[in-house]
């Protein structure tokens, strides 16, 4: 699975993320980042954008 590399922490959390359907959902605002923006982001970046944007949905539930 990990082929040569030793898993690292934002491996863990992409995974979590890709269970939860969070970047599903952040499909159209990482392509804008990433195509439109020509920004490249790195996987702690796209990491904390999951989980911030996962929070905020939490909380919006709960209102």
């Amino acid at each position: 699975m990990w082929e040569g590399k030793k898993p690292i922490i934002e491996d863990f959390m992409l995974a979590v993320l890709e269970g939860d359907r969070t970047f599903k959902r952040l499909g159209r605002v990482i392509n804008i980042l990433c195509i439109d923006l020509k920004r490249k982001l790195e996987p702690k970046e796209v990491v904390y954008l999951g989980y911030g944007s996962q929070k905020f949905w939490e909380t919006l539930k709960a209102l």
